[in-house]
């Protein structure tokens, strides 16, 4: 029963962590098909869940469909609240890192802040990757949650060069002069470690169930 609990927390920090994102970022239009799209794609990632949402999850006990949502309806509450406080912590970071001189050389943070982007970005891609490699008939449930998160993740990150959260492209943009070979090492590395944590997360959740 744990592991619902660990999935809810973990979409509710994708959520939030988007949301914030596109709030600062991105257009009234963008950031409503952001928005959806993120839904969507936790969903197909996490089935399981009530959207995140403490007002669903109340809906649903009211019907109630406690087969729909097994467990604890407090220990809900308290995942979803807890990824979603852990979500805003990292979107304000990642906004003031790009606003503010950390370091007091420009260069060097905004290689940091590229940095700190291209792994939370290809944390969320992986973390929808890895869920839905767990249902049957998973290649076009894997392609819809992957493609959509990507889609969500990077219309709120806007311009900035690393939201293809992919070091194979990173290359081919620094190859073409589109990505300056030191952010293309640094979002490597980050990208790396970002879809590292999904799966420590993915393992988690996937334990308690086994």
């Amino acid at each position: 029963m744990t592991k619902e609990y660990v999935n809810e927390g973990a979409g509710a920090l994708i959520l939030t962590l988007l949301a914030v994102l596109g709030q600062v970022w991105a257009s009234e239009s963008t950031f409503a098909m952001a928005y959806g799209a993120t839904l969507v794609a936790l969903m197909l990632a996490v089935p399981t869940s009530a959207g995140f949402n403490p007002a669903l999850t109340v809906a649903v006990y009211l019907a109630d469909d406690r087969e729909r949502l097994p467990g604890f309806l407090p220990y809900r509450f308290a995942a979803q609240l807890a990824g979603a406080g852990l979500g805003a912590l990292l979107a304000v970071f990642a906004v003031r890192c790009f606003s503010l001189p950390l370091s007091g050389a420009g260069r060097l943070d905004d290689v940091f802040c590229n940095l700190f982007l291209a792994g939370v970005g290809a944390f969320s891609v992986s973390f929808a990757y890895l869920k839905t490699c767990e249902a049957e008939g998973t290649a076009p449930l894997r392609a819809a949650a992957t493609g959509t998160m990507a889609f969500a993740a990077a219309a709120v990150m806007g311009g900035h060069p690393v939201v293809t959260f992919n070091p194979a492209v990173y290359l081919g943009l620094a190859l073409s002069g589109f990505l300056e070979w030191d952010v293309f090492g640094a979002a490597t590395v980050a990208t790396l470690v970002g879809a590292a944590a999904a799966v420590s997360l993915w393992l988690l959740g996937r334990k308690k169930a086994d």
